[in-house]
C-alpha cells in the first residue's frame, strides 16, 4: 500500500491493515489522547502569547505617558497651593506665567517654535489690551487663523501636529479674551493677568477651552482667615473633592488610552468591524485627552464637563454628538462665533461655527472634510427631524423635549422607530467619518489620497445618505 493510499484511507478500518484488532484500537486511543493534549497546549500557548502582548502594549502605553502626566500632575498641584494661599494675586498671576512657560519649555523641544509661539501670543495679547473695537473679536480670530497656518507652512508637518493642540487652545483663548474685551481699553498692568490665563499650567498643553473669567475664579479663591472651624471644613473639603476628582479622572484617562492603543490586538486585521474598532480606537484617544484635560482642570480647582463618551457611543442624532465631543469647544463656538454669526442666517452661523473649528485645526483636508461633511448633515438632519415632529407632533427632534408636548410621546412606537432609524445613520456617519483616522499618517497628518480611498471602499454612502436626508427635508 502506497503512502497516498494510506493518507485516504479511514483510520478506523483496521481491516486494511495487516495488525491485530486489539493492538490497533489501543494504538488509535493513545494518538487521540496524543492529539488532544496537543490541542490544549496550543490553546493554552496562544492564549498566553496573547497575554505577553496585551502585557507589553499596557507596559508601553504605560512608559510612553506616565513621565509627562505626572509632572503636568506636580505642577498643577502646585499652580493650586499658589492659587489657595494668602499671597497676592500679583504674585498668583506671575506664577501662572512662570509655571505655563516652563510646561512648554519641557513640552515643545524646538526653541525656535517655542519663541515663534510666546511672539505670537504677545502681539495677540497686545492688540486686545490697546485697541477697543466692535470688530475687535473677528479681527484678533482671523489673526490667530493666519498665525496658525502661518506655522504650519514654516514648520514640518510632524512639528505643526505635535503643537496642534496646544496653539489651537491658544487661539481660542485669545479669540474669546478679543470678543469679551471689545469695548475696553486695558493698561499694560493688565496685561499680566492675560498672559497668565493664556499660559495656565493645567490646560496649556492639552485644553480644556475656559473663560477668562473661569480663570480669575481658580486663582481668587483662598482658604477662609476667620476662626469659624465650619468654614475651614468646608473649603478643606472642596479642596479635597478637586483633588479626589482629578485624580480618578486621569486614571481613567490612563485606562482609555490603553484600550485604544491595545484594542487593534484583538481584533483581527480584515474583521468586518475592522472599521468600527478604527473609529472607535480614535475616539478613544479622542476621550483619553478629554478625561486628562478634565483632571488637570479639576486639579486647578475648576470643574467642567469636556466630553460625554456614553453620548457620542449611543447617540440620539448627530447634533448632540458634536455636543458632546468637545463641550468646552462648541460652548465657545457657539458664544463667540455662531451668536454674532446668527444675525446673517441660521444655515451661516452653523458653516460659520464648523469653518472656524476646521481653521482652528490647521489646513488639513481629512480633518476640514469630517468637520464640514459633520455640519452638512448635522443642519439637514436637524431641519428633517424638526419638520418629522411638527408635522406628525412625534417626539422625534434632533435633541430631547424638556417638556415634551407632542402627541405621539418617545414612548410610542413611531417615535421609538424614527429615533432607532436615526441612531443607526449617526453610528454609521461615526464609522464612515472616523475610518480615515487609522493611525497611518498621523504623525504628520492625513492627506486628500488617504481620505478618499477610505472613503472609497465605503462607495461615498454616508456623503449620499447626508444628500438624501438634505432632499428629503426640503420635501416634507
Amino acid at each position: 500500500m502506497s503512502i497516498n493510499d494510506i493518507s485516504h484511507t479511514d483510520l478506523n478500518d483496521y481491516d486494511v491493515f495487516d495488525i491485530d484488532e486489539e493492538l490497533y484500537r489501543a494504538f488509535l486511543e493513545d494518538n487521540e489522547e496524543w492529539r488532544t493534549s496537543y490541542q490544549v497546549s496550543f490553546l493554552l500557548q496562544q492564549i498566553i502569547l496573547f497575554l505577553l502582548e496585551v502585557n507589553q502594549c499596557v507596559i508601553g502605553c504605560l512608559s510612553s505617558v506616565q513621565y509627562n502626566i505626572g509632572k503636568l500632575f506636580l505642577v498643577t498641584l502646585l499652580q493650586r497651593f499658589i492659587a489657595v494661599s494668602y499671597l497676592p494675586t500679583s504674585v498668583k498671576y506671575i506664577s501662572s506665567v512662570f509655571l505655563g512657560v516652563l510646561v512648554l519649555l519641557d513640552w515643545i523641544s524646538s526653541k525656535e517654535l517655542m519663541l515663534a509661539i510666546l511672539a505670537g501670543t504677545f502681539c495677540l495679547v497686545l492688540v486686545i489690551a490697546v485697541t477697543p473695537s466692535q470688530l475687535k473679536g473677528f479681527m484678533v480670530t482671523c489673526a490667530c487663523i493666519a498665525s496658525i497656518t502661518l506655522l504650519q507652512y514654516f514648520t514640518s508637518a510632524s512639528e505643526f501636529v505635535a503643537v496642534r493642540g496646544i496653539v489651537m487652545v491658544l487661539a481660542m483663548k485669545i479669540s474669546s479674551l478679543a470678543f469679551d474685551k471689545r469695548h475696553d481699553t486695558a493698561r499694560v498692568a493688565h496685561l499680566i493677568p492675560f498672559f497668565a490665563y493664556m499660559a495656565n499650567p493645567a490646560t496649556v498643553i492639552f485644553g480644556p477651552f475656559h473663560t477668562f473669567q473661569e480663570f480669575e475664579t481658580t486663582l481668587n479663591r483662598k482658604t477662609p482667615k476667620d476662626s469659624d472651624l465650619g468654614t475651614h471644613k468646608v473649603a478643606f473639603q472642596e479642596e479635597l473633592l478637586s483633588f479626589l476628582c482629578g485624580t480618578v479622572l486621569i486614571i481613567i484617562a490612563i485606562c482609555l488610552l490603553v484600550y485604544s492603543s491595545c484594542m487593534t490586538i484583538v481584533v483581527p486585521e480584515g474583521s468586518v468591524f475592522t472599521d468600527y474598532f478604527t473609529a472607535q480606537s480614535f475616539r478613544t484617544s479622542h476621550y483619553f485627552v478629554s478625561f486628562l484635560s478634565q483632571g488637570l482642570l479639576a486639579l486647578s480647582g475648576l470643574r467642567l464637563a469636556v466630553s460625554s463618551p456614553l453620548s457620542v457611543e449611543f447617540p440620539r442624532s448627530l447634533v448632540e454628538v458634536v455636543i458632546a465631543w468637545n463641550i468646552p469647544m462648541h460652548r465657545y463656538l457657539h458664544a463667540y462665533i455662531y451668536v454674532n454669526v446668527i444675525p446673517f442666517g441660521t444655515a451661516a452661523a452653523i458653516f460659520a461655527s464648523f469653518a472656524i473649528s476646521s481653521l482652528l485645526h490647521g489646513f488639513n483636508f481629512q480633518i476640514s472634510a469630517v468637520l464640514l461633511s459633520l455640519g452638512f448633515v448635522c443642519f439637514f438632519e436637524n431641519k428633517l427631524r424638526n419638520r418629522i415632529s411638527n408635522r406628525f407632533s412625534v417626539c422625534a427632534r434632533a435633541r430631547r423635549c424638556r417638556k415634551c408636548e407632542h402627541k405621539r410621546g418617545w414612548k410610542s412606537w413611531q417615535a421609538v422607530f424614527l429615533n432607532s432609524l436615526f441612531f443607526v445613520h449617526s453610528v454609521y456617519q461615526l464609522i464612515y467619518l472616523g475610518a480615515p483616522f487609522d493611525g497611518e499618517g498621523a504623525s504628520e497628518g492625513y492627506d486628500f489620497y488617504h481620505t478618499m480611498s477610505t472613503w472609497r471602499r465605503h462607495y461615498f454612502a454616508a456623503h449620499w445618505i447626508g444628500l438624501a436626508i438634505a432632499l428629503l427635508s426640503s420635501c416634507i
